[in-house]
């Protein structure tokens, strides 16, 4: 009896470490100490390598890190151990997206949670890189339905400005505008749709709205390209040759 208890107390610890180390790092990766969270993340997994949260969170520090071959292996491990658990489904299909292989991503978003408005965007955008536009329109705007999030709206814009349709990919950008005014990739989109319509003096305060603000995505390369053309087309050859010398400074980013 007493070695039987002293199993059961051994297993609560090891999964009271797991739960302590997981949101440790948690609370790391939000700080964007990549680092820390990852030791974090191990020390739960070697205190409860079954423990699903700590899988994937894992996997997210490995994607965050550039280690998208980490990030797949422990994902199908953790789907082989964990086939019912549609977030690490989810996080395999994203990860596959990250890499390309859209086919890949579809098969493995197909069994994740159908009614997670993610689980639609990704495999919309994962549509759309395989070609397949009219499916990825309309998973786009099923996710639209399911979700406030301007992701969706955004991608769709894109799609619907590539593909000539300038007025309902102005709506949807306005749409995200109101919904996040602040936002680095709201404002860039909102100065491409502008430059598309043949707005380049708007297109441009939108385009330093962008620069200006917090954030990763779109990048500082991207941002500026925008304005030199959109300065380039107002007139503004000064403001124009301003970016262009800031542009050309900046490094050429990784292909994959």
């Amino acid at each position: 009896m007493h070695t039987i208890l002293s199993g059961i107390l051994q297993i609560i610890w090891l999964v009271s470490a797991a739960q302590s180390d997981y949101r440790q790092a948690v609370r790391l990766l939000e700080a964007r100490d990549l680092k820390g969270a990852a030791s974090a993340a191990q020390r739960a997994l070697a205190a409860d390598p079954a423990y699903v949260p700590a899988i994937a969170l894992m996997a997210r520090i490995e994607m965050a890190s550039g280690n998208l071959d980490g990030a797949e292996k422990r994902l199908r491990a953790g789907v082989a151990s964990h086939g019912a658990d549609t977030s690490l489904r989810f996080l395999l299909g994203f990860c596959l997206y990250l890499r390309n292989d859209f086919d890949g991503a579809l098969d493995a978003l197909s069994h994740a949670d159908s009614l997670d408005p993610n689980v639609i965007l990704y495999r919309a955008l994962s549509s759309e890189g395989l070609g397949r536009e009219e499916s990825a329109i309309t998973l786009y705007r099923q996710a639209i339905a399911m979700s406030k999030s301007v992701e969706p709206r955004l991608a769709l814009a894109r799609l619907l400005r590539k593909e000539g349709d300038l007025n309902a990919s102005a709506v949807l950008i306005d749409e995200a505008y109101v919904t996040e005014p602040a936002s680095r990739e709201v404002l860039y989109e909102k100065g491409q749709s502008l430059f598309a319509a043949g707005d380049a003096v708007h297109a441009a305060e939108f385009g330093e709205k962008a620069l200006a603000a917090d954030g990763e995505a779109p990048s500082e390369r991207e941002i500026r390209y925008l304005l030199v053309r959109a300065y380039t087309k107002s007139g503004d050859l000064s403001r124009a040759a301003h970016h262009r010398e800031a542009f050309e400074k900046l490094p050429l980013p990784l292909v994959r």
